[in-house]
């Protein structure tokens, strides 16, 4: 019940064009922003797009555990100071919940929650009792505080709006959803250069997963599905490329269960990388086989963006973003036997996976592009920022305390 780390939640980014009450101010709160992961990289779209020309953006980061007083005192010390016309909320948790308070307490008038995931949708049977236990009690307790003491809430799928209990709990302030979205930096690099310059063999099909290394995310399905796959003859040059990191006595299990296969140099583990885009570019498949309900998923989204085939299970937020046969394939959950049969029959089609790989890549162009969501985000920030006499007394007070100083 501690922090993860004494020296957070600090501001980490502040607007470089600041000038005193010319714009709108608005706070995003978000939890480890110095990382990669799925809230910060949307935080890095909306500071780093085009709203930056509209809007004054400040970044605070946090890491928190349970219940910290010390945390929320310190994030309201930092609100205090800022004084935003917006505070924008990025998750749920105890991080949301200390963020969505430390703003009430300092005075906040308009909040905005993203919800990007919820503990209740999450909890799988992998995860101990305890722990079951605990994500359950976060769930109804910090949770359905921060959903209730929030202004505005909105989700980054309709998978996670239609739950039953964010509906319930949000009511009229739960808005419509803004989609993940991606575009993708150009990769000058080659398909063949990239594979020459990992290890690989110009024939060498690749079949790649980014994401954690956990048993929510399959890992066991796709080592039985690789099984099979390497158990038919002609698809010698077929390899797995994982990416990503696990930990404890789960991470080790994976590992010995991929022990084999990645003895016979059939399954590669690359740990953690920074660049993902030249990855994507280099892999033939991409492979999400979640066993628990995915969101929105940022690794799925990119590697749809870079214009490679995509096989994902059947549920959670996946069928947003794929059109079975036609912009992806899906498959169900825990199923090997149909994963690997969806695999092989890109694998085994050429034509088919590249069509397939197009089609999925326009989808994202069309639907879930940057553009698209900055203006849903802004329509947003607009519909909050209409009181126009909230925004001229929090203006007045900066520019007269920036002329003090």
């Amino acid at each position: 019940m501690t922090e993860v780390s004494k020296d957070l939640p600090h501001l980490v980014y502040s607007d470089c064009n600041f000038k005193a009450g010319s714009r709108p101010r608005i706070v995003h709160l978000v939890e480890a922003f110095e990382k990669i992961g799925g809230p910060p990289v949307l935080v890095r779209q909306i500071i780093k797009g085009s709203l930056a020309e509209r809007y004054e953006f400040h970044v605070v980061s946090y890491a928190i555990s349970g219940i910290s007083f010390r945390s929320l005192f310190k994030l309201k010390s930092i609100l205090d100071e800022l004084k935003p016309d917006i505070v924008h909320v990025h998750g749920l948790k105890p991080d949301g919940f200390h963020a969505v308070f430390a703003a009430k307490i300092s005075g906040v008038k308009k909040i905005i929650t993203v919800i990007h995931s919820s503990t209740a949708l999450s909890v799988s049977q992998y995860v101990s009792a305890p722990a079951k236990i605990r994500r359950l009690l976060v769930c109804n307790i910090l949770e359905t505080l921060t959903l209730f003491l929030s202004d505005s809430v909105y989700t980054v799928c309709d998978h996670i709006r239609d739950s039953a209990s964010i509906r319930f709990f949000a009511g009229r302030r739960l808005k419509s959803a803004i989609h993940n979205c991606m575009n993708i930096p150009v990769v000058c690099s080659t398909k063949s250069e990239i594979k020459k310059n990992m290890g690989f063999n110009e024939n060498d099909i690749l079949i790649l997963f980014i994401g954690r290394i956990c048993a929510d995310k399959g890992m066991m399905v796709l080592a039985d599905t690789m099984d099979r796959i390497c158990g038919k003859v002609g698809y010698e040059n077929v390899k797995l490329v994982l990416v990503g990191v696990g930990y404890g006595t789960e991470y080790k299990k994976i590992r010995e269960r991929f022990y084999q296969l990645e003895r016979k140099n059939r399954v590669i583990f690359l740990g953690v990388r920074n660049d993902v885009f030249s990855l994507n570019k280099m892999a033939d498949v991409f492979v999400l086989p979640s066993v628990f309900k995915e969101n929105f998923s940022f690794s799925l989204l990119e590697a749809a963006a870079s214009g490679i085939p995509v096989v994902a299970t059947d549920h959670g937020g996946n069928p947003e973003l794929i059109i079975n046969n036609e912009r992806g394939i899906l498959v169900k959950p825990g199923d090997a036997e149909e994963l690997a049969e969806a695999v092989l029959r890109l694998i085994c089609n050429k034509s088919f996976r590249e069509k397939i790989g197009i089609a999925g890549q326009d989808r994202v162009r069309l639907e879930f592009s940057v553009d698209k969501m900055l203006e849903k985000t802004d329509g947003l920030y607009q519909s909050l920022l209409n009181d126009s006499q909230l925004v001229l007394i929090n203006r007045t007070h900066r520019f007269l305390r920036s002329a003090s100083e």
